[in-house]
C-alpha cells in the first residue's frame, strides 16, 4: 500500500468527513513526499554520485558503444572504495516515482509568496576599482529592465467512481494517485526543459568532433567572462546524443590516450524532453541566471461528482521559471 493502511474500508473513510480531510492530507504528502520538505519548500531529490562500484552495477560500459572500461582507463578522485570517477560525474537520481528532476542541477530555486516575482540585473552595475585615499566607490545601479514572472497554475482531475469505493479496490485509487503524481512532474519537467529549448542562444555547430565543438563553446563562454575554472558546466542533450558525449570524455580521461583533449570536463545530462529532431545540445553554466520560481507545492482538493456518481479529485500546483541571461549559455546545432 502506497498511502492507506491495510485493511482499511474505503466506503467507510469516504462517508465520514473528517476521515475524509485525512484521507486527502495524505494523498497530499504522498504527492510531495520527495520533492517538497514539509514546509512545502522545493528539495533536490535524493541523488548518489556515480562511483568505480556503480560503474559496473550501471553498465556504463553499454553506454559507450559496447567499450569495456578497464580500471586503467578512469581517472579517479580522492581514495577509498567510495571515491568519485572522472569519467562521468553525472548524478545519478533515484525518485520514488519516475520523474526527470535533472533540471534542478540548472535552475536555482526561487520561493515565492505572491502572485508573481521581478528580477533585475546588477551584476553590470556593480564595478570595481582603485580608490585614492578618501575616494569613495562609485555606487552601482540597475542596468537591466525589470522582469516579472507571473506564478502560473497547473490542475488535472480524475473520478474515484463510486463503485470502487464500495467494492474497497484500493489498488485502484492508488495506482490512480500514482499516475498522478508522475503526470504532475513531467509536466513540471516539460516546462523546465522548453524554457531551454526556446531560449534565444548563441549557436555554435557541430565541427568534426564533440571534443573541438565543446571546447569552442568553453572558449565562447570563457571569453565572454561567463565561465570561470572553478565552474563546472552542464551539457545538456538527447538520449540518441549521451554515448557520443561520454564517448569525447572517455578520450579525454584514458590514460595513454594521443589526440584532442576536452579543455573542462562537463557534467552530462540527457533528456528525452529534447526532441530529437530538433538537432541541438546545450552547453550552460549551472545556477548562474537559471530560475525555477515556485509559489505552491503540489496539493490535493476533493468533493463529490454526483452527475459522474464518484468522489471528484483534482490536483493543483503553481511555478514558473525564467533565463534571465542567454549570456550563460552556448546551442550547438548539429546534423
Amino acid at each position: 500500500m502506497l498511502i492507506f493502511k491495510k485493511g482499511i474500508n474505503l466506503k467507510e473513510i469516504f462517508a465520514d468527513p473528517d476521515k475524509r480531510k485525512i484521507a486527502g492530507e495524505a494523498i497530499t504528502n504522498y504527492l510531495r513526499e520527495g520533492f517538497y520538505d514539509a514546509e512545502g519548500q522545493a528539495i533536490n531529490p535524493v541523488k548518489r554520485v556515480l562511483t568505480a562500484e556503480m560503474i559496473k552495477r550501471f553498465s556504463i560500459e553499454s553506454l559507450l558503444s559496447g567499450e569495456y572500461i578497464s580500471a586503467g582507463d578512469v581517472t579517479v578522485y580522492g581514495t577509498g572504495a567510495g571515491a568519485g570517477v572522472g569519467l562521468k560525474r553525472k548524478e545519478i537520481f533515484i525518485p520514488e516515482v519516475p520523474a526527470d528532476t535533472q533540471y534542478l542541477e540548472i535552475f536555482r530555486t526561487v520561493q515565492s509568496d505572491k502572485a508573481g516575482e521581478t528580477y533585475e540585473q546588477a551584476e553590470a552595475g556593480i564595478t570595481f576599482q582603485q580608490l585614492k585615499l578618501g575616494e569613495k566607490p562609485k555606487l552601482g545601479t540597475i542596468t537591466h529592465a525589470k522582469d516579472y514572472v507571473p506564478n502560473l497554475k497547473w490542475g488535472a482531475g480524475f473520478g474515484f467512481h463510486r463503485e470502487w469505493l464500495d467494492d474497497n479496490e484500493v489498488w485502484k485509487m492508488e495506482d490512480v494517485i500514482r499516475q498522478a503524481k508522475i503526470a504532475a512532474y513531467d509536466a513540471k519537467a516539460a516546462f523546465m526543459y522548453g524554457l531551454i529549448a526556446v531560449a534565444s542562444w548563441t549557436n555554435i555547430n557541430y565541427a568534426t568532433s564533440w571534443i573541438k565543438t565543446l571546447n569552442a563553446a568553453y572558449a565562447q563562454l570563457k571569453r565572454a567572462k561567463k565561465l570561470k575554472p572553478n565552474q563546472r558546466p552542464i551539457v545538456v542533450c538527447t538520449p540518441e546524443k549521451l554515448a557520443e558525449i561520454l564517448q569525447a570524455i572517455k578520450d579525454t580521461m584514458t590514460t595513454g590516450q594521443r589526440g584532442e583533449r576536452l579543455t573542462m570536463i562537463p557534467d552530462v545530462i540527457d533528456t528525452a524532453y529534447l526532441l530529437e529532431t530538433d538537432l541541438k545540445a546545450y552547453v550552460l553554466i549551472p545556477k548562474e541566471r537559471f530560475i525555477l520560481q515556485e509559489r505552491e507545492a503540489l496539493r490535493t482538493e476533493t468533493d463529490k461528482d454526483i452527475m459522474m456518481d464518484a468522489e471528484a479529485y483534482a490536483w493543483f500546483f503553481r511555478m514558473n521559471g525564467i533565463i534571465l541571461d542567454v549570456k550563460y549559455g552556448r546551442k550547438i546545432t548539429y546534423t
